[in-house]
This record gives structure tokens, sequence and C-alpha cells, in this order.
């Protein structure tokens, strides 16, 4: 396939291109103004909503949310985990975060999570919420 795409009968006739110290800030440039950057990959996203419902040993949760722009726009949050404190907290929180793992276990991280799930742990909710779609 390589000898194909750059035409030639023989890998060594190939030319060999050396990138100048311009032509790397140039990829630079272009990796941290796209591929690095959070806002071009994820924030012009459409919106979506989804849904995370699972069951553990704590009882059940489900993680109703609308994502806008990369973000957790609105969220809701069922389930018979008995939990001793309101949920809504926890919801607040959640609400116009970055819709990441990252962003969502400094959330869980600052937050008492048996007072407010029970037995569920904030790994398995952290886990739970920002679990990609099977294919």
């Amino acid at each position: 396939m390589a000898k194909e795409i750059l035409e030639v009968d023989d890998l060594s006739a190939a030319k060999h291109y050396e990138l100048s110290s311009t032509d790397r800030a140039g990829i630079q440039a272009l990796a941290d103004q796209y591929f690095n950057n959070w806002d071009w990959i994820y924030g012009k996203d459409p919106a979506y909503s989804l849904t995370r419902r699972q069951h553990f040993a704590g009882g059940t949760v489900e993680f109703d949310l609308d994502v806008v722009q990369g973000q957790i726009q609105a969220i809701q949050i069922h389930g018979d985990f008995f939990g001793q404190l309101p949920i809504a907290a926890v919801t607040t929180q959640l609400t116009g975060i970055p819709y990441t793992p990252a962003a969502v276990q400094k959330v869980f991280d600052q937050i008492d999570v048996p007072a407010y799930f029970g037995r569920i742990s904030a790994p398995e909710l952290v886990q739970l919420l920002t679990q990609q779609p099977q294919a």
C-alpha cells in the first residue's frame, strides 16, 4: 500500500523528507488549534440527551442528562440508593460542567458520596455517568 501511495515500485526509491523546525512549529500550532483543543473536539457537538442506568449492590442509579456543546446543561438523578441528603445538591454541582470524566470526577471528589448515594461508591458513579456507548 505504501508503494502505491508513494507511486514507487520499490520503497527504497521513495523520497525521504526531513521536517524543519518551521515545519514542526506549524504542525504543533495546528495540533494546538484543533486536535488538543477541547472546544474544537467537544464544544461543537450537537445537543443530545442520554440516560445511564445501572443496578449496584447498594441500589439502582439512573442519570438522565442533556448535553449542549460538551457541557451538562441539565441532569436528573433517580434510583433506590437510599441516600440521606437531597440529591438536588448533586444535580446542581453537575450542571454546567464539561461532560468529561475528569470534570465529573472532580464533582464526586468534593461531595460526601455516601450521604447522597448510600453504599454506591464514587468510582462506580463516575464510571456509570461517563461510560462510552457500546458500538
